[in-house]
């Protein structure tokens, strides 16, 4: 019976994957309400050995002989793995005990902004983040001779020893973003625009986008921005003249976004395709 292994389990994605568990249950840095393990009973950011390595390094020698290969190994567990502070070497162990096994980690993306953790898991084949914000700052607003609020929410919204506003937005792509991706992101402007119109309209804001990029090697990067008056006026007008469509029924449809496949109004939209053809 194995103390820090599980498994090996079925995985729709992984396949037959070895779960290999780091931190004692239920040490996390995050206590989400949903979590399958259930509540946290220690809330911390602080990265330590919480679990012996040579213990796992015996119990992954005693695996290896007695089994046959799993598909993947998984950091997952009890806990948010990339608190140990010696992940990264055991990904580097099973690096170089069996080379031909990929490596996932499940992470709930806390502690991507450490230095250190990122060139842990840049280790690893696969990082599978949750992403879940810290803080959520919901926001309604309301722009003249507009009809309806524009609405949303902000995944973390912070504020610095100088009282600058820092908003952040988190995001997961397959390659990195542009300056000038970065520049006219209408997200973050909005973001903006709903944090002036709740009472920081004298306050400087950052924005920023924290993007774990999904290539061969994952990695993350921060972009940050800021957005003029000018900025925000672009908006609104744009925003208006949206509006003015949905009023007038103009439908223009993007049939190259990757959310066409799901979209509960494929079936009408192919239907507008097929009458205007005709």
């Amino acid at each position: 019976m194995y103390k820090h292994l599980f498994g090996p389990v079925p995985s729709r994605r992984l396949g037959m994957s070895l779960g290999i568990d780091l931190i004692p249950h239920k040490i996390c840095s995050l206590n989400c309400v949903y979590c399958e393990c259930g509540g946290t009973t220690t809330l911390t950011r602080e990265r330590k050995e919480y679990v012996p390595v040579e213990e796992v390094y015996d119990e992954l020698k005693d695996y290896f002989k007695h089994h046959p290969d799993p598909d993947y190994f998984t950091f997952s567990g009890a806990g948010e793995p990339t608190l140990h502070l010696h992940i990264g070497e055991v990904i580097a162990f099973l690096k170089e005990v069996r080379p031909g096994i990929p490596v996932a980690v499940l992470s709930n993306g806390t502690l991507f902004g450490d230095p250190e953790v990122r060139a842990d898991l840049l280790q690893a084949d696969l990082v599978l983040p949750s992403l879940d914000a810290a803080t959520e700052e919901a926001f309604s607003f309301i722009l003249p001779k507009l009809p309806l609020p524009i609405i949303g929410a902000i995944d973390l919204m912070e504020e610095d020893d100088a009282g600058t506003i820092i908003v952040t937005d988190f995001k997961t792509s397959g390659k990195a973003y542009s300056v000038s991706e970065i520049d006219q992101n209408q997200q973050l402007t909005t973001y903006q625009m709903a944090i002036r119109k709740q009472g920081y309209s004298d306050r400087e804001i950052l924005l920023r986008i924290d993007c774990l990029i999904k290539t061969q090697k994952p990695k993350f990067e921060q972009y940050y921005s800021t957005r003029s008056e000018i900025d925000e006026i672009r908006l609104t007008r744009k925003i208006h003249q949206v509006w003015d469509g949905i009023k007038k029924g103009v439908f223009v449809p993007n049939d190259t976004s990757w959310k066409c496949k799901n979209c509960g109004y494929k079936s009408a939209c192919n239907d507008w395709f097929l009458r205007r053809a005709a």
